[in-house]
């Protein structure tokens, strides 16, 4: 007969087994919900550690938990941001809708907070009331905006331009606005056009 050490002996009888790491299982877990994937990577690190000397089970699922945890932190970073992106994107277009659905004086004092400094020292409030007026005038007043649709990213100047089919009292036209900001994550109009109506 085979002489096993008294330790492996009650274990192969499974009289004695091996309590699981509570640190492993929380670290498992936490790495497959996103948002505490940062929590469960540290607890699967630590949760590594201790099944390292064979007196507790779950070493597989710590080791599991860290490129999943990785994984679904960076799915979820990239996530956020596209939020982010999306609502300064969707405020945007809500600013646009009421400047352009309003009167064409209120129009400056609502389009500035959306804008890049750029565009802001570069068009006068006359500027903004004249393109308001051109675009009522050509079109009438915006009753809706429908979905975006990106058009295309422009690496030189890190902008991005979407189109917006609008509902205009006369018909449809689209409102192309041109994003800046997407590199920081704070989405600002740099131009809009309406037709051939460019704000700038």
């Amino acid at each position: 007969m085979t002489d096993f050490p008294p330790q492996a002996d009650m274990e192969l009888a499974g009289n004695n087994p091996r309590p699981m790491s509570a640190t492993a299982v929380a670290g498992f877990i936490l790495s497959l919900l996103g948002i505490t994937a940062v929590l469960g990577l540290v607890l699967a690190i630590i949760g590594l550690y201790r099944t390292s000397r064979g007196r507790l089970r779950g070493r597989g699922l710590a080791i599991a938990a860290i490129p999943i945890s990785l994984v679904t932190g960076v799915v979820t970073v990239i996530a956020l941001y596209v939020l982010l992106l999306t609502a300064g994107a969707l405020q945007a277009m809500e600013q646009v809708r009421e400047a352009l659905a309003g009167t064409p004086s209120d129009g400056p004092a609502v389009l500035r907070s959306i804008c890049t400094d750029d565009l802001n020292s570069e068009v006068t409030d006359e500027r903004i009331i004249a393109w308001i007026e051109s675009v009522q005038a050509s079109h009438g007043p915006l009753m809706s905006l429908g979905a975006p649709e990106p058009q295309r990213r422009n690496t030189d100047t890190k902008t991005i331009q979407a189109k917006v089919l609008s509902e205009f009292k006369k018909g449809s036209e689209p409102i192309i606005f041109e994003f800046a900001g997407y590199d920081s994550g704070s989405l600002k109009v740099a131009n809009l056009s309406v037709g051939d109506v460019r704000l700038r």
